[in-house]
């Protein structure tokens, strides 16, 4: 009964399992299907945390715990148990968004950049890094001997909304005081100077705040895995930031 209601499904005909893989989200049903054919053919167990949406829109995380038992040598049962996650995994998401997001606009901090840039996330289009681009706020610290802290912090809430429009983005963080760094998918260098201006042109417009105008300006360092065999992401951070300083 447990399991038809994490499913939200009647409970008095027991369904074709096409239909309860079809509830898992593609990433999940893949990873499903990868860990239980495995299992099948080592004769051994698996376990994995795995995303569904029931019949109703509802959106839940189960925890599956699974076993193969064999009868003379061969995989003859599978069998295991489903337990509801979906809160656990709320509470987890909250305390990882603490620890990993700049609190005051909302994207990655420094300690999410650093991890991500040394273990790309699995469901990232990124793959390999391809392109570092740094940047960081010209006269911003005129801004707060001037307005106020108040006034600086609407200033990088804004930045942080505009780096948010940048197309084809992996990972957007602020790694210091004013200082930004956007992770992209590998490009060609006419991209490279497209967004280049595209980050000038964003980054330069003024903004209003308390009816209190700011022109803003930017240095920017970009650096580029382009036509090399092997770039690392500790290379691509020292030649970006070489280039946002020259």
């Amino acid at each position: 009964r447990g399991v038809f209601e994490l499913f939200g499904l009647p409970n008095d005909t027991a369904p074709e399992r096409e239909r309860i893989v079809a509830m898992y989200t593609e990433a999940s049903r893949e990873l499903l299907e990868r860990r239980r054919s495995q299992a099948i053919a080592t004769r051994s167990r698996f376990s994995l945390d795995a995303n569904i949406m029931r019949p109703d829109g509802t959106e839940r995380w189960i925890r599956i715990t699974a076993a193969v038992r064999s009868v003379n040598g061969r995989s003859d049962t599978l069998y295991g148990m489903k337990q509801d996650i979906t809160e656990d995994r709320a509470r987890w998401e909250q305390l990882r968004r603490q620890a990993e997001y700049d609190p005051l606009t909302g994207v990655a901090n420094r300690l999410r950049f650093q991890r991500f840039i040394d273990e790309p996330d699995e469901e990232s289009t990124l793959g390999t890094i391809g392109t570092l681009v740094l940047f960081d706020l010209d006269g911003f610290k005129d801004v707060n001997d001037t307005s106020g802290h108040e006034a600086g912090d609407a200033c990088l809430c804004e930045i942080a909304t505009r780096v948010a429009g940048i197309p084809a983005e992996a990972c957007i963080a602020r790694v210091g005081g004013d200082e930004f760094a956007v992770l992209l998918k590998a490009t060609d260098e006419l991209h490279m100077e497209a967004l280049a201006a595209w980050v000038l042109r964003e980054l330069s417009r003024p903004f209003v705040w308390k009816e209190q105008g700011f022109q803003l300006s930017v240095s920017i360092g970009i650096a580029h895995s382009l036509n090399r065999e092997f770039a690392d992401s500790a290379t691509l951070l020292t030649e970006a930031d070489l280039a946002l300083y020259a």
